[in-house]
């Protein structure tokens, strides 16, 4: 006899099946109390978590609308004005809140190895490998990001250095008289070329330069797609150019170590390779060695490019822009003495060309935004952005911001003559500590550009073309443009 029947005995049968409720009703309430409190705290959960959408479909959420043709800024504007600067979406495969306020965006670069740390797009990731130089954990990236400084560090303002990449402009230049040239493709191939010898100390008729180049043009197409591994995707073109492009890193790799090179050689290459052989513990792999080549060889070339073919397309456009550049430019020749060459020196004092610059990075916002994750809970605003959740801090609203820039879609330098701008209102490089430590490089290459281009030709668009982003930058036909000698 079991307990319940022995009680049902001796006490009858109301008293038995009042216990019966009670055994029964209890947990029965305490589930509902439960489940209840569990509801409770998921309604005020959801209420802290930033408003917005998920999209329909699974994996690819919003994306097709965010990437196509010239919808990303008003994609972002839509729901700025639905949901506020802090709001929810669906890209590239992953659930993602989106930052559009300057503070916030500010906050969260500020704030990378303790309430952030780097994380990109699957896609992305993928392509440029696991130990992308942006990928690296903190201890990691910092050791890398040391080795990218020393080699622009020691090169970067000698005469030899500036003297090497304004040869490679000249002679591009050069190969463009009185022909009709695609800019963004040219421009693409030289801004390559010149990264390339930086960073890997390839000469552009080496046949892995060669190789690389048109690799890296098949690799760039699906850096930012939809995660699907399938012929025909752009994912699957870039995946399979990325593992030759592996493949050709590796090898050059253990041919400069097995040459035991210059140890005072200052390549990027050469001191990746030494912080491996450095590396008792195997912190440093061939695998961080080949992804951060892979992926700083990327970033080297082209930010650089599209906004050189943007300088092109903005003079061609503004004659009175194009007017001052060569008022600047051709003091500056004059104070170079005659068999010299441009200096370090020069490049600073190139003042507007450098409102050029920062006025094409504003308006075309080459790099629209950088991907974090969440290490912990963050409170902002009242809104909650969750452990483990993937953020998104959106420059692009910034840098179009009326109250910063009043007529954002005027192309106009002057509004950088002594501009004072609050944190986090312009930041074309990112920034915190992974501000792109190329900043200076990719400025130095452009005014070299503007110095040749503004002196020496002439040129003059063949069809109206106009920028795309999708969600990238590039333009519809490629900018033809016809370049002749100025006499």
């Amino acid at each position: 006899m079991t307990q319940l029947q022995l009680l049902c005995s001796f006490t009858g049968s109301n008293i038995c099946w009042a216990f019966l409720l009670a055994v029964l009703t209890i947990p029965i309430y305490s589930l509902l109390l439960l489940m209840s409190n569990i509801s409770r705290k998921g309604a005020h959960l959801h209420q802290l978590l930033p408003p917005g959408s998920q999209g329909w479909l699974p994996i690819v959420g919003e994306t097709l609308e965010y990437a196509r043709p010239n919808q990303s800024l008003s994609f972002m504007q839509r729901r700025v004005r639905r949901y506020g600067e802090l709001f929810q979406s669906h890209l590239f495969g992953d659930r993602i809140i989106v930052s559009c306020n300057p503070k916030t965006n500010h906050f969260i670069c500020q704030h990378e190895y303790k309430l952030f740390k780097s994380s990109y797009p699957r896609s992305f990731v993928s392509i440029l490998g696991e130990k992308n130089v942006l990928a690296l954990p903190k201890e990691l990236h910092k050791k890398v990001r040391g080795a990218l400084l020393s080699s622009f560090a020691s090169s970067l303002r000698t005469k030899e250095y500036i003297k090497d990449i304004s040869m490679t402009i000249s002679r591009t230049l050069e190969q463009w008289d009185g022909r009709v040239i695609c800019v963004q493709d040219e421009l693409a191939k030289m801004a390559y070329v010149v990264a390339a010898k930086r960073l890997l100390g390839l000469n552009e008729h080496d046949p892995e330069c060669q190789i690389l180049q048109t690799l890296y043009f098949e690799l760039i197409k699906g850096l930012i797609s939809i995660p699907i591994n399938f012929p025909g995707m752009a994912y699957h073109k870039s995946m399979r150019a990325r593992t030759k492009i592996a493949k050709i890193i590796d090898d050059m790799i253990s041919k400069r170590k097995a040459a035991h090179c210059n140890p005072l050689s200052q390549d990027f290459m050469d001191a990746l390779i030494k912080l491996e052989e450095e590396s008792s513990d195997a912190f440093v792999t061939r695998e961080v060695t080949r992804d951060s080549i892979l992926s700083v060889l990327f970033a080297g070339h082209d930010t650089v490019s599209k906004a050189m073919t943007c300088a092109v397309k903005y003079l061609s456009d503004n004659a009175n822009v194009l007017e001052m550049l060569k008022k600047e430019h051709i003091r500056i020749e004059e104070q170079v003495k005659e068999g010299e060459d441009l200096a370090w020196d020069d490049y600073k004092s190139m003042t507007f060309s450098n409102n050029v610059v920062s006025e094409i990075l504003r308006i075309t916002n080459i790099a629209p935004g950088v991907f974090r994750d969440a290490v912990e809970d963050v409170d902002i605003d009242g809104l909650r952005i969750p452990k483990g959740c993937k953020v998104m801090a959106y420059f692009t609203l910034n840098h179009l911001d009326t109250s910063k820039f009043p007529d954002p879609f005027q192309f106009n330098p002057w509004r950088w003559q002594d501009k004072s701008l609050s944190e986090g209102t312009f930041m074309p490089f990112g920034g915190g500590p992974r501000l792109c430590p190329g900043n200076d490089f990719a400025k130095l290459q452009i005014c070299i550009f503007l110095h040749h281009l503004v002196l020496k030709y002439r040129f003059k668009q063949i069809e109206e073309d106009q920028i795309l982003y999708s969600p990238y930058i590039h333009f519809k036909r490629g900018l033809s443009t016809l370049f002749e000698t100025i006499q």
